[in-house]
């Protein structure tokens, strides 16, 4: 018998496994960029409760002025005003830069002085002036740890999705 091609059902299997496949990768694919997101919205909280605490140190040594240009000759509590202050939300993000945009939405910038986050990827810093200090918030998932269940850290403030740091100033 003299074959000269493949037959229907030959061509089917291929097409059917080809689909299986690319079903899986996909799936796979979502699975890595979303792990992906959270590490960034945890990378990005680090940097900005980090960055807070050195720079409160800077008057403590001498500099004249700190993180967006917050003078030292300030007290600590005025300070903390100015860094939680809303109207200095561009200079915040100016001065962490394009780079810490959300990573669930790369359209939005991941820093929002004077509110307490409830959005995925965005954080928060808020004063406290009962401790004094601040609270740095940030959710860094859109599910509650370990589960596909929607996080709402409004309702549930200590799961390990919800990212919360108090930070001492004064």
């Amino acid at each position: 018998m003299n074959r000269n091609g493949f037959t229907l059902i030959e061509l089917l299997v291929v097409v059917a496994i080809i689909g299986i496949l690319a079903a899986v990768g996909t799936v796979a694919y979502n699975g890595y960029t979303f792990s992906a997101k959270v590490a960034v919205a945890k990378a990005n909280f680090k940097l900005v409760t980090r960055t807070i605490t050195n720079e409160f140190r800077k008057c403590d040594l001498g500099e004249s002025e700190m993180m967006w240009g917050i003078s030292c000759s300030l007290t600590e509590e005025q300070r903390v005003g100015q860094l939680v202050s809303s109207a200095n939300t561009a200079k915040a993000q100016k001065y962490f830069g394009d780079g810490m945009m959300s990573p669930f939405d790369t359209n939005v910038h991941a820093l929002w002085p004077g509110s307490r986050q409830q959005n995925v990827g965005k954080i928060g810093i808020e004063r406290d002036a009962g401790r004094g200090g601040v609270i740095v918030t940030s959710p860094v998932s859109t599910f509650k740890a370990g589960t596909k269940n929607n996080l709402r850290c409004s309702q549930t403030p200590n799961d390990g999705n919800c990212f919360e740091e108090f930070i001492k100033l004064y």
